[in-house]
């Protein structure tokens, strides 16, 4: 860990196999950023020395929350204050998923530096956060969404890890191809979306502004039977109608979704 003078709102939580993952914040050129450390059940530090940063960007990250898994894995909540401006201050709701090495899956979801949980307008604060049992947590916070006054109201939303999967989640594969309706939607600036394949098959699935242009591809290989999904972000995208289209052997279908900012 860094020197405990610069520690603030320490946060911890264990898991079934008696690993301690610790979360701080940590006064870093001229802000608060995000560090973790694991320590396991003898007490040897597993990731390295000074742990590793979870949250390092332009203004405040602080406030971190540990929540343990039962397979060795963590997720880490935090305010973050990265969309302010020095005219315009408020906090959004960050956090990620980290395995047992603390690294970040690349082809999930979640992001180096974390994504976003709750961006709504204004300021999203006090949180907390607890293990669902189900591979996800629960998260409700305080929310000013739509007020220019202190009023706040009380937010909840499920987190699970939307990871881009090659075999189906449960022992009953789907019975036919389908493909749902991204969520959340509206989103800003991440979605995931999900879709069904009763067999295996080559799958092409890609996103397309209004005028018919292609703005991402999301998958392009062959995937076993099963349930899928898969993470979109927006960020560098205007705000929107946009369509994201499937082809998987001789299914086709089209689904439409709004990126609002």
């Amino acid at each position: 860990m860094a020197d405990s003078s610069s520690l603030f709102g320490v946060s911890c939580d264990v898991d079934m196999a008696g690993n301690a993952t610790i979360a701080w914040e940590q006064y870093r050129e001229s802000s608060m950023d995000i560090a973790a450390q694991r320590v396991n059940a003898a007490g040897v530090a597993l990731w390295p020395d000074g742990g590793l940063p979870v949250a390092e960007l332009p203004f405040d990250q602080d406030s971190p929350q540990v929540v343990a898994l039962s397979d060795n894995e963590v997720y880490v909540l935090w305010r973050d204050n990265r969309n302010s401006s020095q005219y315009y201050w408020f906090s959004d709701l960050y956090g990620t998923h980290l395995n047992a090495r603390g690294e970040v899956d690349g082809d999930s979801y979640w992001l180096p530096g974390g994504s976003i949980v709750c961006s709504a307008e204004h300021t999203q604060n006090d949180f907390s956060a607890v293990n669902d049992g189900a591979g996800g947590l629960t998260v409700a916070w305080l929310d000013q969404r739509g007020s220019f006054a202190w009023d706040h109201g009380i937010y909840a939303q499920r987190l699970y890890d939307p990871i881009f999967t090659e075999a189906a989640e449960s022992p009953t594969l789907p019975a036919v191809f389908n493909l749902a309706q991204n969520y959340p939607n509206p989103f800003n600036p991440e979605t995931v979306i999900e879709f069904a394949l009763p067999k295996a098959a080559n799958t092409l699935l890609k996103v397309y502004d209004l005028l018919g242009r292609e703005v991402a591809t999301l998958a392009d290989a062959p995937l076993e039977a099963g349930v899928h999904r898969v993470a979109f972000n927006g960020k560098t995208l205007a705000s929107g109608v946009y369509f994201y289209r499937i082809e998987a052997g001789d299914f086709r279908s089209v689904r439409k979704m709004v990126l609002m900012k």
